[in-house]
């Protein structure tokens, strides 16, 4: 997998949802054409406060003055999905960088259990061929 080039450090912004304010922090890459690729996503916290200081640290980002189109049509899903209208979330672009190897089989094995369903993580553990790993 090629890594990614960033053209600026991590941006975020909050968004009302049924469950409270939600955080996404996403980079814009370098190479043309220039698409977001999604960083972080914060779940409401206490106050909205605290959620922008959560995913401000978590992100190392810095709150956007713009929004671009890409990223809102990822929150357009998310409130759809939160709102009863299942989404598939696959085809958005991830930031796994400094995910070690196990854990990055772990979030591509979950991406590809359907909108709707569940899986153990033992079946997940299985799937990714390390049966005894469901615990990890």
């Amino acid at each position: 997998m090629e890594r990614a080039v960033y053209m600026e450090p991590a941006s975020f912004c909050l968004f009302e949802t049924p469950l409270g304010p939600c955080g996404i922090a996403w980079k814009e890459t370098a190479t043309p054409p220039s698409s977001p690729v999604v960083t972080f996503i914060q779940l409401p916290e206490a106050t909205r406060g605290l959620t922008e200081k959560r995913i401000a640290g978590r992100s190392g980002g810095r709150k956007a003055r713009l929004i671009p189109a890409g990223i809102a049509g990822i929150i357009k899903k998310i409130l759809k999905h939160l709102q009863g209208d299942l989404q598939d979330f696959q085809d958005i672009d991830l930031d796994l960088d400094g995910v070690g190897p196990f854990a990055r089989q772990v979030y591509e094995g979950a991406r590809k259990i359907p909108a709707g369903r569940t899986k153990t993580y033992g079946a997940l553990a299985s799937d990714l061929d390390r049966p005894t790993a469901s615990r990890p």
